[in-house]
């Protein structure tokens, strides 16, 4: 049970202004520290994981058209049907420097393997063949067993960062009415005593 849930109840009840003041601080102390820092940790792994596929998506799509350049009479066929390239003139491409921003020529000299990163840091050289059996297996296992879990995790903390909000709302209304109620409680015990001070006054004269 989260902060909120365990506390929603205390905005219901009869507080005085002062006590709902130390509440709303409180809850605000709580979203600031602990549920933001919680959800922008959550929503940045999340959105690692989602730029990581990405860019293997993206490389999946270039050794296509890498190996059909150099195999025409593959255009049309499966990933599992593609042959082992044994021999390929030099590639040259554009090297993404960072960002999508900075691009440099480069040569490639041999383009039948290429390094792939595999996890954990490691970099595995594995030839066009398998680099296109590797790659959607890895895609489908990034989908299925970490972005699901870490959207699972920032769905979860943004449902108790709106609960938390939900509640500092209930509170900030019950702060208004607290006020109102010791302001009418206030005018009421002045009110009272003037009119004390009104029968005495009549009473002398």
């Amino acid at each position: 049970m989260s902060f909120s849930e365990r506390n929603i109840s205390d905005s219901n009840s009869s507080l005085n202004p002062k006590e709902v003041e130390d509440k709303i601080a409180e809850y605000t102390k709580f979203v600031q520290d602990v549920l933001q820092p919680q959800l922008q940790i959550a929503v940045d792994a999340r959105e690692y994981v989602e730029n990581e596929i990405a860019e293997y998506e993206e490389l999946l799509q270039e050794l296509h058209t890498i190996f059909k350049r150099y195999t025409p009479s593959a255009s049309n066929t499966h990933d599992e049907d593609y042959v082992e390239l044994k021999s390929a003139t030099p590639l040259e491409s554009l090297v993404d420097l960072g960002h999508k921003i900075a691009y440099c020529r480069a040569i490639v000299n041999d383009p039948t393997t290429i390094f792939v990163n595999v996890g954990f840091g490691f970099h595995v050289e594995f030839t066009l063949k398998e680099a296109l059996e590797f790659i959607p297996r890895r895609i489908n296992y990034l989908k299925q067993n970490v972005l699901i879990p870490k959207a699972d995790k920032a769905r979860e903390i943004a449902d108790h960062f709106k609960n938390s909000l939900f509640v500092l709302e209930r509170l900030s209304l019950e702060n208004e009415s607290a006020i109102e109620k010791q302001s009418q409680k206030n005018n009421d015990s002045s009110g009272k005593q003037l009119r004390e001070k009104g029968k005495t006054i009549s009473w002398y004269s």
